[in-house]
């Protein structure tokens, strides 16, 4: 873009009242020459209405002493004076038809002529040349007392005939000349004041204005190429442009305070920014490790899940063993009743129930691992609770729900331990009731007397048996019961993990943010700053 040309305002000014001046010059020139031309024309009117009448009077004293013959020698001597043009008679028709045409010149020759015969008085103003000329044609009318004469008694026409007009030409050319001189003379004076009021206006102009506000430009230009605000202006006088300086102080004095408070308010912002990031990059630090915690224990909540679809499958492994071992039991009691009904058969049910007893130990055997794993099933499922109620300790408020559900866990263990102890002693129990089975059976072999008695004792265990074996049952159905409600706790507790790896993973971008954020602010504070101190306005004080 151009660079607009600097243009003084004492310049400006100077011109507005120069101009100002000639305008006010002109028109005052121009309504001189006016006046002092309408002045002329009218004095020359005024004459020329004078000659006119005084050469009616000549005429009509002629006419009264009979010597109109001679009228050519007042024309002539009017003629004779100085500026005079022309001078004319008129004749009317009237006055034709009584006394005869008359000179040539006293005709009617153009349309002016015509309108004076007709009763207008006519007044003309022409130019030849540079030399102004004015014609006055003036009618006369025949009354009865027309100047101290009766006009009726030597003119046979009606009151009011026109009986003819005077016609007289003169120059302005002298009047004018005059004119000329005065107006020159007039203006040579005007400019003179003009020149000298202009000068004493410019003075006092400068004197009182200019040069004060010359003074506020340098001292705004010179605190403005050191980069100041801290600089006040000259308070001279007691009108608007001190009134003006003094509103420039004082506000000058508001913007140093100002931008001392925002100096103060950026550092602070550089201070607030920076302790923002540490924050927020401490957060970012405690967010991630949470997020470790939080896989830790999705991993634990793997395998836990697993153990327990193994500990559902080897419950499942128990109860089919209780079943078959209820069933054989049953056969078991039903050969004893066979047994006691039927002697003739006794060997042969008694090698038949010997075997069946031995089918029962293995059995109890197999029973007896099944609560083995099942009880290192349970140690494992205690080590998991304690595990995940360590790791949500570490997460704090937002693992308490976990912790929850990691004692729930570990209750659920607990009775799981409690139970495998009960079926491993009833276990024992069979066993022992198995063995001192087989020795019965034994003594029913060699001593067939004893045979009722050893009969109702096995009987009795028997009963005892499936006393046990439906105890067995009962346990088993808690047991899958406690695994069904720690299988609904664990779908539970991952659902409350995505909730929470979910809120991390939005609070580790929040932080993000923040710190990005944080990065900005202090970039743009440093910058502020350095704005701030280029102003050269002292150190940032406390606000207040």
């Amino acid at each position: 873009m151009q660079k607009k040309r600097f243009v003084s305002i004492n310049l400006k000014l100077n011109l507005i009242v120069v101009m100002m001046m000639v305008i006010i010059f002109g028109i005052q020139l121009w309504e001189s020459y006016k006046s002092q031309t309408a002045l002329v024309e009218k004095m020359g009117e005024d004459r020329l209405l004078t000659m006119v009448d005084s050469y009616f009077d000549n005429l009509n004293t002629m006419m009264l002493t009979g010597t109109m013959s001679e009228r050519r020698v007042v024309r002539d001597k009017l003629l004779a004076r100085d500026g005079v043009k022309a001078v004319r008679v008129l004749r009317s028709d009237a006055v034709s038809a009584v006394y005869g045409p008359g000179f040539p010149e006293e005709h009617v020759d153009s349309e002016s002529d015509g309108r004076a015969l007709s009763g207008e008085m006519v007044v003309v103003l022409s130019e030849e040349g540079s030399e102004r000329i004015l014609t006055m044609t003036k009618p006369y009318r025949a009354e009865e007392n027309f100047r101290g004469v009766n006009c009726l008694s030597c003119h046979q026409v009606a009151e009011g005939t026109v009986l003819g007009a005077i016609q007289i030409t003169v120059s302005l050319a002298k009047a004018d000349s005059a004119v000329y001189q005065a107006l020159r003379q007039s203006t040579q004076f005007t400019a003179l004041l003009m020149i000298a009021s202009l000068s004493i206006l410019v003075f006092l102009l400068n004197k009182t204005l200019v040069s004060r506000l010359q003074l506020i430009h340098r001292q705004i230009d010179e605190g403005s190429s050191r980069g100041m605000v801290n600089f006040n202006l000259t308070e001279a006088g007691h009108d608007e442009i001190s009134h003006l300086a003094q509103t420039f102080n004082q506000q000058a004095v508001r913007i140093r305070k100002s931008i001392r408070d925002l100096l103060f308010s950026s550092n602070e912002l550089q201070e607030n920014s920076v302790n923002t990031s540490t924050f927020a990059k401490g957060i970012y630090a405690e967010q991630h490790q949470k997020q470790q915690l939080m896989g830790s224990v999705a991993t634990i909540l793997d395998t836990f899940y697993k153990r327990r679809q193994e500990m559902e499958e080897e419950v499942q492994h128990v109860a089919e063993n209780a079943a078959a071992l209820n069933y054989s039991l049953n056969s078991l009691e039903q050969t004893l009743l066979v047994q006691h009904q039927t002697a003739t058969d006794r060997s042969q049910q008694l090698a038949t129930t010997q075997t069946l007893v031995a089918q029962l130990n293995e059995r109890s055997k197999g029973i007896m691992l099944v609560v083995e794993v099942l009880d290192e099933m349970t140690e494992q499922t205690t080590v998991i609770s304690l595990n995940s109620a360590i790791k949500a300790a570490r997460i704090g408020e937002s693992g308490d729900d976990f912790s929850q559900l990691a004692g729930e866990i570990r209750t659920l263990a607990m009775q799981s331990r409690g139970v495998s102890r009960e079926i491993a002693q009833m276990i024992n129990q069979l066993q022992e009731g198995f063995a001192g089975t087989s020795k019965q059976l034994e003594a029913l072999l060699r001593l067939d007397e004893q045979e009722q008695s050893a009969h109702a004792s096995l009987t009795a265990q028997m009963g005892d048996l499936l006393n046990r074996i439906e105890q067995v049952v009962t346990h088993h159905l808690q047991t899958e019961q406690l695994i069904a409600q720690g299988s609904s706790a664990i779908e539970q507790l991952e659902v409350q993990m995505e909730e929470i790896t979910q809120c991390t993973n939005r609070s580790m971008k929040l932080v993000d943010q923040g710190v990005t954020i944080s990065a900005d602010l202090k970039q743009i504070s440093k910058q502020l700053t350095q704005i701030i101190k280029q102003l050269n306005v002292g150190e940032a004080n406390p606000k207040g």
